[in-house]
């Protein structure tokens, strides 16, 4: 049996013998490998970068941008009694509706009522559209990638979660009331998440 000695010994002896062109073929080996293995880590970086790139331009892609945001509150009133109230985006159009077409409301009042009305429905047009870009997009084999193998950075994640839970909740709910700043802010702060993570 070699003991742990006799191997030192017989490197020592065989490392000896090498003459110096040997050892200059063994550090231009070793510089070539080093680089080869810098490059190919360098490679996948990039690769994982732009695949990640490409992971934050779809969770982008299923939002509004920000100039065309609105929420019910952009239109809506205290006087309305809507606003903060339990009654769901498509139940309000149907009050709003019935007010615009109450005759026993003012001129001015039912004009009101009719500019709201069309306001409402080109939200509820806006947020149908706006919501089956999000569904579309979360039915994707991509977002189950993003969600369940982590495709992007756990904070971009967080931030498109947080800003559909409030986009769903300013439709479906009335309270707390959400406004077209709030849900602005959610979306620059996920786009500022982005921009600091591709840094």
């Amino acid at each position: 049996m070699t003991g742990v000695g006799e191997i030192v010994s017989y490197l020592y002896d065989y490392l000896i013998q090498i003459t110096p062109d040997g050892w200059m073929n063994f550090f231009r080996s070793f510089s070539l490998t080093i680089l080869i293995i810098t490059i190919i880590k360098t490679t996948r970086q990039k690769t994982e970068v732009k695949n990640k790139n490409i992971y934050y331009n779809l969770l982008l892609g299923s939002l509004p941008s920000i100039d065309v945001i609105c929420t019910q509150s952009d239109y809506l009133d205290d006087e309305d009694g809507l606003l903060g109230s339990l009654t769901n985006a498509d139940t309000r159009s149907k009050i709003l509706e019935d007010r615009m077409n109450d005759q026993s409301r003012s001129d001015i009042e039912r004009e009101n009522y009719k500019y709201k009305v069309k306001k409402h429905k080109a939200y509820i047009d806006y947020w149908t559209k706006t919501n089956e870009k999000i569904e579309d997009l979360m039915t994707n084999e991509d977002f189950k990638d993003i969600e369940n193998n982590h495709k992007c950075d756990g904070n971009v994640f967080a931030y498109y979660c947080e800003f559909v839970a409030a986009f769903r909740n300013e439709h479906f709910f009335g309270r707390p009331i959400i406004r077209t700043e709030l849900l602005r802010n959610l979306l620059m702060n996920l786009a500022e998440e982005i921009r600091m993570v591709e840094k």
